[in-house]
């Protein structure tokens, strides 16, 4: 995903063990922030994009809604993680335009 986007021109900074308050700083910058975590109706990793923070609340796009979705921080938080809770855990990708 890394060298994909940044073959694109974009620039990247992973991290793992971040916080909601990683999130949320990227968030203010007007930085999406990409996410690895558990969806209540599945059980592996699954990937979604922050777009936004209020209120201790995550926006979130998710690829399997049509509309963003509002995601309490603390709930967000204990489901933050890849694959059975071993890969990915409070991992996040925030990714800009170098333009």
């Amino acid at each position: 995903m890394i060298k994909t986007l940044n073959g694109l021109g974009l620039s990247t900074f992973a991290q793992h063990g971040a916080s909601t308050n990683d999130i949320r700083a990227s968030l203010e910058k007007k930085i999406p922030v990409i996410v690895n975590y558990q969806d209540s109706t599945m059980t592996e990793g699954h990937y979604g994009v922050m777009i936004g923070f209020e209120y201790g609340k995550l926006v979130l796009n998710d690829p399997y809604e049509s509309k963003p979705v509002i995601v309490d921080s603390k709930i967000f938080a204990k489901r933050w993680y890849g694959y059975h809770k071993t890969q990915f855990s409070h991992w996040m990708l925030a990714v800009t335009n170098n333009s």
